[in-house]
């Protein structure tokens, strides 16, 4: 940070960070000019990535007996390629990203319908936590900003 900052006066320089975790802000570097965030909460949408098999953030994906899992399997568009005969697009995706196969495949495949209908039925049940998870961070985040006497940028994010 100190080099950019030394090379390029007039430009505030940052780190980008997912899924603020209030304990983990004190640890970052002093020199950011500028707090900047993604806010990941998972909530429903990790609830579905387990359920069908998937990792999502920090957490990874959980022991499944086949792939696709039968939760899945159920939620694919009927023209879906076995995952044995499914290659991304671009051969570089998954090294470039670090993002494994097995998620690119159900983005890529999966009727977003059913996707969809999954999440609108399961939300009940983890709206209250996800709210509380979003707040806290926006607390934290701003009492950071405000120790620090830089201002918060929000990124992108998703609230699942």
């Amino acid at each position: 940070m100190k080099l950019l900052q030394a090379r390029h006066l007039d430009i505030p320089v940052t780190y980008s960070l997912g899924e603020p975790w209030p304990g983990e802000l004190h640890d970052l570097p002093e020199q950011a000019q500028i707090a900047h965030f993604h806010f990941y909460v998972y909530g429903v949408l990790g609830a579905l990535y387990e359920a069908v098999g998937l990792g999502h953030g920090t957490e990874a994906a959980p022991e499944t007996a086949t792939w696709p899992t039968p939760e899945l399997a159920a939620m694919l568009r009927p023209d879906a390629p076995s995952f044995a005969d499914y290659q991304p697009d671009e051969p570089w995706r998954p090294a470039a990203t670090g993002i494994p196969r097995e998620l690119f495949y159900a983005h890529d495949w999966v009727g977003p319908d059913r996707w969809d209908l999954w999440l609108y039925e399961n939300y009940p049940a983890h709206r209250q936590a996800m709210r509380d998870t979003l707040a806290g961070w926006v607390d934290s985040v701003a009492e950071f900003a405000r120790r620090r006497a830089v201002p918060a940028v929000l990124g992108e994010g998703v609230v699942g």
